[in-house]
């Protein structure tokens, strides 16, 4: 790391240009010192301030050390003992993931200072990373924000180091997208029965969706979501720069919607991302004869469906792979009762001219 007074580090530059913006000068200060300690910054900023160096010198500096930090994590080695340990079970991974973990990680002796009251970095690193490798784990438990669950889940599978970045700049920040939601949340207790990581990012999420009411981070605050803002959270947060509504509140329009998502799914599984809008009732007993649309999962795969040779709804039979609450369920129902269930179809595509 010894340099030439005055000369620009190639390398500084190519990492300042490739590693992802974190608010400007002071949030990178920030990000250093929990990764390399506050006597390293602050030599670095006092030979910014100096004569000779000026500041290109402690940006030169910064640069390297950054650069430093990606490649550490691309090949898989963090500071934070408990993201590390997290690494070590689920890991290589994919660079994606592990540029995840890259934003979650902390010195545990200078880890980050938050804008949430009662929320340390200790409560949600590792969690977090739990997520960034295994996105089933989220779970709404009983704050009743399922469609936020389930574009957590569609993004974090198709971009894990979008999540990451969410989850820094939301506890650093408290922001979202470089955008203010309910200040009040920052001084809100999280949830009990919930990860402290979940409550935060959803409570986040929710209250920048809500366009009229207040969210408070609570059950029953106000937190569901229509399909228009649906669409909005996966345009987002999830990544998505096209979506689409399959409308199917006729029961004749379930099958062939679905046969739609199948083929979408099937040809790219990777870069397109299913909403569910049905009813609760119907995914948790089929037979149930309530069938409201009250609930909103994520759909993992393409869906099994066979058909009746004579067209009896009844007999043909439909496999499905949802997430929500926390887990991947496989519902198993008759095409009718599948028909009775599902009322809506949101697709949404990372890459343009899919949809």
């Amino acid at each position: 790391m010894d340099r030439a007074v005055g000369k620009e580090s190639l390398q500084g530059r190519a990492a300042l240009r490739a590693a992802p913006a974190r608010g400007g000068l002071q949030s990178e200060i920030l990000r250093l010192q929990r990764a390399a300690g506050n006597r390293t910054v602050t030599q670095l900023v006092a030979r910014s301030a100096s004569p000779h160096g000026r500041r290109t010198l402690a940006r030169d500096y910064m640069g390297d050390m950054r650069a430093k930090m990606i490649q550490d994590a691309k090949d898989g080695k963090f500071r934070d003992p408990a993201i590390q340990r997290v690494y070590a079970r689920y890991g290589p991974g994919s660079e994606g993931q592990r540029l995840g973990l890259w934003y979650l990680d902390a010195d545990p002796a200078a880890q980050p200072d938050g804008v949430w009251k009662y929320i340390k970095w200790s409560d949600i690193a590792g969690d977090a990373a739990l997520r960034v490798f295994d996105p089933t784990l989220f779970d709404q438990g009983p704050l009743g924000v399922c469609a936020t669950a389930a574009t957590l889940n569609q993004g974090t599978r198709v971009d894990p180091r979008g999540y990451g970045a969410m989850v820094w700049e939301c506890f650093t920040k408290g922001s979202l997208k470089d955008s203010d939601f309910n200040s009040d949340l920052l001084t809100t207790t999280p949830e009990p029965g919930m990860a402290v990581v979940d409550w935060m990012l959803m409570s986040a999420m929710q209250s920048r969706a809500n366009s009229w009411y207040t969210f408070s981070g609570r059950p029953d605050g106000h937190s569901g979501t229509t399909a228009k803002q649906e669409r909005w959270e996966l345009r987002e947060y999830a990544g998505a720069v096209e979506t689409d509504k399959f409308n199917t509140s006729d029961d004749e329009d379930v099958i062939p919607a679905t046969k739609k998502v199948n083929d979408l799914l099937s040809r790219y599984p990777n870069e397109v991302e299913v909403i569910i809008r049905l009813s609760g009732d119907v995914l948790q007993d089929p037979t149930s004869v309530q069938h409201k649309v009250n609930h909103a999962v994520a759909l993992t795969k393409p869906v099994t469906i066979t058909e009746d040779p004579s067209g009896d709804a009844t007999k043909g039979k439909v496999s499905a792979d949802v997430f929500t609450w926390g887990k991947v369920m496989t519902w198993n129902g008759t095409v009718r009762q599948w028909q009775r269930m599902v009322w809506a179809f949101i697709v949404a595509a990372t890459r343009k001219g899919i949809l």
